[in-house]
């Protein structure tokens, strides 16, 4: 039995009778809540709770309370009169909120980044970087990696390895987030954005073809939201025109092609490790290569252009995108689970597949014959013929307390650039359309139905309507 640790609840009058709760009977102030507990009793009469306990940041609780307690938000319905406690002003509990996205942190990572902060210094300053390092390169199936303080910085580190720069142009897809075209215009050269595959979402090779012109050196994909984008396609034209390939991997750690792992097509690739990507270190990234010219250029200009023979002498202006070894240690422990997190984010998406896969107007993401998608983002593309638009669904969602995002827009749209949505139709199209849904790692199927019915609500159709017409 796990004891209530809270004084309130303890030192009070009113009791709880929750069947099958491990605190039964427990003291608790109805005046602290402003719950009615006996109505909470009969929602939890045929629930089983877990003897876990749970530690609530919300509805002002701040202590190890059993589940029972933790997880009423989650099954009692709001009522209108919401408190800014969490509570509604009639007593019901507002449901949780459910955010696009969450990491998942076990013990392993808390004894590496434990371990790093007592033991990962002078000597050891580097022996997770080293480690982390290692294991990344043999992972994807490259034969180095260099760890950086985002995947940003690895992009502009790989363009000045392949020396790109001003008079070069760089081809670009159309939707991803603006660092992809960001890191090319830090170098002098121009990012040329091309349209996308309408199924994928990823660059289209044929569209890419179309955008190549003299002065084209480089072709950077981004494999967005997991998918990956079609590389036989992409080497094609790199080796008919002569171009250079970067891999924009940073939502797709993990995904396949024919078996062969995203970011070992390229020259270089580089990952990300932000706080909502498949696996994090808070924030980060990693350039990878089978090159060795390559990585070492990297390795250099991210030292500051240091001469690595003699003490304090540079000889280029360089940049210092590094990553700590404290971050490292983390991102070993996520990497040593990276399969295990890959499992849950494609399980996730055949909850949503099971339950709106179906759904008229509705487009989920696609998993070539070719590929596995890690679906990083289970996302839905909303049809034209829908009568409601993407943010008047995103804000019923968000009436319910269910996040979610748009789609990337079009980066020629932003005013730094010069709009190409003549040349990349389905691009414009497909963003302004297109909604990422929740996919923490913490999403439990139960949380995928209260989604799932809410997004029916907001379109219009009932479950049992859709539960008939599939």
């Amino acid at each position: 039995m796990f004891p209530c640790t809270n004084p309130k609840i303890q030192t009070r009058s009113h009791n709880l009778n929750v069947p099958n709760c491990k605190v039964r009977n427990a003291p608790v102030d109805r005046r602290e809540f402003g719950i009615d507990l006996d109505a909470v009793g009969e929602v939890w009469e045929n629930r089983r709770a877990d003897s876990a306990p749970s530690l609530v940041e919300e509805n002002g609780l701040e202590t190890a309370v059993p589940c029972c307690f933790a997880n009423i938000a989650a099954i009692v319905p709001a009522t209108k009169g919401e408190s800014s406690r969490g509570f509604s002003q009639e007593g019901a509990v507002k449901p949780k909120k459910i955010l696009t996205a969450g990491p998942t942190i076990s013990q392993r990572e808390i004894d590496y980044v434990v371990d790093a902060v007592q033991n990962g210094w002078n000597e050891n300053w580097s022996g997770y970087l080293t480690r982390f390092e290692r294991s990344f390169a043999d992972y994807v199936g490259a034969r180095f990696a260099l760890a950086t303080s985002s995947c940003t910085g690895a992009l502009h580190l790989s363009l000045l390895a392949l020396g790109i720069g001003a008079g070069d142009e760089v081809l670009v897809p159309e939707v991803t987030w603006i660092a992809t075209a960001s890191a090319v215009t830090y170098t002098g050269a121009k990012p040329v954005f091309v349209d996308i595959d309408p199924a994928t979402w990823c660059m289209d090779p044929a569209a890419a073809r179309r955008a190549i012109t003299p002065r084209t050196k480089a072709i950077m994909p981004v494999h967005l939201y997991g998918h990956p984008t079609d590389m036989k396609g992409i080497d094609k034209l790199a080796q008919e025109y002569g171009l250079l390939v970067l891999e924009d991997a940073a939502p797709a750690l993990g995904a396949e092609i024919e078996g062969r792992k995203v970011g070992s097509f390229g020259h270089l690739a580089c990952f990300s490790f932000q706080g909502a990507k498949i696996m994090t270190c808070g924030e980060g990234g990693m350039l990878v290569t089978s090159d060795p010219a390559l990585y070492e250029r990297a390795r250099y200009m991210n030292d500051h252009g240091r001469d690595p023979q003699r003490a304090f002498v540079n000889t280029a202006i360089g940049y210092k995108y590094k990553m700590s070894n404290l971050q490292a240690a983390l991102g070993l422990a996520q990497l040593e689970r990276i399969e295990e997190m890959i499992a849950k984010r494609r399980q996730t998406f055949q909850w949503y597949r099971q339950r709106i896969g179906e759904v008229p107007g509705l487009t989920l993401n696609v998993e070539r014959f070719w590929a596995r998608n890690i679906y990083w983002m289970t996302s839905i593309v909303l049809s034209d013929e829908l009568s409601v638009s993407r943010d008047e669904v995103m804000a019923g969602l968000k009436q319910r307390d269910i996040d979610s995002r748009p789609f990337f827009l079009p980066i020629s749209s932003f005013p730094m650039f010069e709009s190409r949505a003549a040349e990349n139709p389905v691009a414009y199209q497909i963003s302004h359309r297109g909604i990422n849904l929740p996919s923490g790692h913490n999403l439990t199927e139960t949380d995928i139905d209260r989604i799932c019915r809410s997004l029916l609500e907001v379109l219009g159709v009932s479950s049992q309507k859709h539960r008939e017409a599939a």
